[in-house]
């Protein structure tokens, strides 16, 4: 379809270089650059009916990121043992996930989740974690600066003595008694089993240090 697309817009005297192919699926799009306003203008007035009646709109790689940016998430402490089918499994029950892509960051992986819609991302202003098959999952919007991550990891308190193996979803009830907003079990580096103790983390100072003076038992 690009050779056609070359082929039909080789026309205009601006078309720049070869049309290409961005994304895939029902997101697919054919791209292509002209040099003169004029050429340009012309070609997104009307569909091209020597390419299946085609139209073409204008089209900004940097209004496209922001969109998409909207719609996104960024998740951390996704262990290494989970896979993005299982990860898109868990974000599916907050809304149409249409991409999960994980990159390795460490001993960890880290996410980018991107919902068809930006209602979906609205709720993650209070959501700080999710579970995904029994571990928790630290998620912020995607559209957060450095400032605004780092914002949800300066108050945190430990809590030491916990059992071994156990996950983040066997705490929910605890971490919800002392109003953390996240909780995470850290992993070792060698053995990749829990360590005895849980990060949790607060949305202000205030709520740590009332979380301090509570006892916890299991």
């Amino acid at each position: 379809m690009c050779d056609e697309v070359d082929c039909s817009l080789s026309q205009y005297p601006s078309y720049g270089a070869r049309a290409r192919c961005d994304r895939s699926g029902d997101n697919k799009k054919i791209l292509v650059f002209f040099n003169d306003q004029q050429d340009f203008t012309d070609c997104v007035s009307s569909p091209r009916a020597d390419l299946l009646n085609l139209s073409f709109t204008h089209y900004s790689p940097a209004d496209a990121k922001l969109n998409d940016e909207a719609k996104s998430l960024f998740v951390t402490d996704i262990p290494l043992f989970l896979n993005e089918t299982q990860v898109h499994q868990a974000f599916s029950r907050y809304g149409t996930v249409i991409k999960c892509k994980l990159t390795p960051k460490k001993h960890y992986y880290n996410g980018h989740i991107q919902f068809s819609s930006a209602d979906a991302i609205t709720q993650f202003n209070n959501i700080w974690a999710i579970i995904c098959l029994g571990n928790s999952l630290c998620v912020c919007l995607a559209s957060y600066s450095k400032t605004q991550r780092d914002s949800r990891r300066e108050h945190v308190a430990i809590l030491a003595g916990i059992s071994k193996n156990i996950k983040e979803a066997n705490l929910l009830e605890i971490a919800f008694q002392v109003n953390a907003k996240a909780l995470n079990v850290p992993l070792s580096v060698n053995s990749y089993k829990p360590k005895p103790y849980v990060y949790l983390n607060f949305s202000s100072f205030d709520t740590l240090e009332a979380a301090k003076e509570l006892s916890v038992a299991f």
